[in-house]
């Protein structure tokens, strides 16, 4: 297996960024190409369709101060995206990306180089090499949440100290193609443990604006520096997250609103505009303790507006729990020698025999997630045949492995 130190070294001219739970790289940039955004609404959370799409959307929960009510909104063609469903590919593509990238690279993951359950070497030690040997091209952040403070810092160990909250976002970028998942970089996400991938190909504005929503994370995180024989993390005039919660929730969480207010500002589209498109993503952020909860609303709505469709048939999956739900119909993910990571809905509307939406990204929909971790994540929505063909492949790869969830099942001598 190619390592990733040895990907990149390959990369002589090129800008690096990476961390655990924060891993990016990023390159020369050419100007961005900022080009077309769906039209917003200020004092709601709306999503918008042209009629080509076939269904709008109605405002959702109020989020906050009003520009926190939007997601920016990326009008594309359904062939530019494609599911990749097994970890052999996922690798594959990583691969391949990283090598064709001319531009720029940039990694998030929670995890790096190592085995999920044998983390004695951090991703700090493993990469601060990298820094080292091209300290003009690579630049390693790493994300401490506000919440690990106090007590629970000094006493709590690196393994539990996770549940506290951590940066959570899977993001893989190569200059304008994206690989948007829930899988770390390390060895079972590569071989037997499932998740979910969806590769984007030639879409620069989402690719620009995943890459600045990294760099905005890595403003307010650690910067990994080599020092002699070992590395430092250094805090750039910033507040201390552990010592100086308070003040780095308020600091961390402005510049995150700005964020969102600049990406919303970027574009507009009118809406006649919208049928030159068959496709639309919606990019959505969770980060509770923040104050930004983009995720956590569009989804809630999103299974309300399901519910209140009886002839709307909905699968949804989460990795902290190996399920697939059919509505009320949960099924069990089993196979040998294989863990179960992969998360997100699908939805498949008015009797329709391919679904036409679909999220895809980090959040595991659990209280974490909710609560605690940064997370990302997109909203597809979609007329493209193809594209949802290929999603509903995707699903089917998923449930292929599953068995129905009954009384019975709880009751087995291995779940006691």
């Amino acid at each position: 297996m190619v390592s990733l130190a040895n990907i990149a070294q390959s990369l002589s001219g090129f800008h690096i960024y990476f961390s655990r739970g924060l891993a990016f790289h990023r390159g020369y940039r050419l100007s961005p190409r900022v080009t077309s955004f769906a039209k917003s609404f200020r004092q709601s959370f709306v999503f918008r369709f042209s009629p080509a799409l076939g269904f709008v959307f109605s405002p959702l929960s109020k989020i906050g101060l009003p520009n926190e009510n939007l997601t920016p909104c990326f009008p594309l063609d359904g062939k530019q995206i494609r599911p990749i469903q097994e970890p052999y590919e996922f690798y594959d593509q990583l691969k391949t990306q990283i090598l064709a990238a001319k531009e720029r690279i940039f990694l998030s993951a929670l995890y790096i180089g190592s085995e999920e359950k044998e983390l004695d070497q951090s991703p700090a030690d493993l990469l601060a090499p990298l820094v080292k040997e091209f300290p003009d091209q690579v630049t390693i952040s790493l994300y401490h949440t506000p919440d690990l403070k106090g007590i629970l810092k000094i006493f709590l160990p690196s393994r539990f100290n996770e549940g506290i909250g951590l940066m959570h976002i899977k993001v893989y970028g190569f200059d304008n193609n994206l690989i948007l998942s829930g899988a770390n970089l390390s060895h079972d996400y590569f071989n037997n443990r499932q998740d979910r991938y969806m590769l984007f190909t030639n879409i620069s504005n989402l690719a620009n604006y995943f890459d600045d929503l990294i760099k905005t994370i890595a403003t307010f995180s650690y910067t990994l520096k080599p020092d002699k024989n070992s590395f430092k993390l250094v805090l750039s005039n910033i507040p201390d997250p552990s010592s100086q919660s308070r003040q780095f929730k308020k600091h961390a969480s402005f510049i995150m609103k700005c964020f969102i207010e600049k990406w919303i500002k970027k574009g507009d589209i009118q809406e006649h505009q919208l049928d030159q498109f068959d496709t639309i993503i919606f990019p959505v952020i969770q980060m509770a303790s923040l104050d930004i909860r983009q995720d956590e609303n569009a989804t809630l709505y999103i299974l309300d507006t399901i519910a209140k469709n009886e002839n709307w048939k909905m699968f949804f999956t989460s990795g902290q729990m190996d399920f697939i739900i059919q509505k009320e119909f949960p099924k069990e993910y089993k196979r040998s020698n294989w863990t179960f990571h992969a998360k997100g809905l699908w939805c498949y509307m008015n009797g329709q025999k391919w679904p036409s939406l679909t999220i895809i990204g980090s959040s595991n929909y659990g209280y974490r997630s909710t609560k605690r971790d940064l997370e990302a994540q997109v909203i597809l929505i979609t007329t493209n045949d193809f594209l949802k063909k290929a999603m509903h492949d995707e699903l089917n790869h998923l449930r292929k492995n599953t068995a129905m969830v009954t009384n019975e099942t709880f009751a087995q001598v291995d779940r006691k």
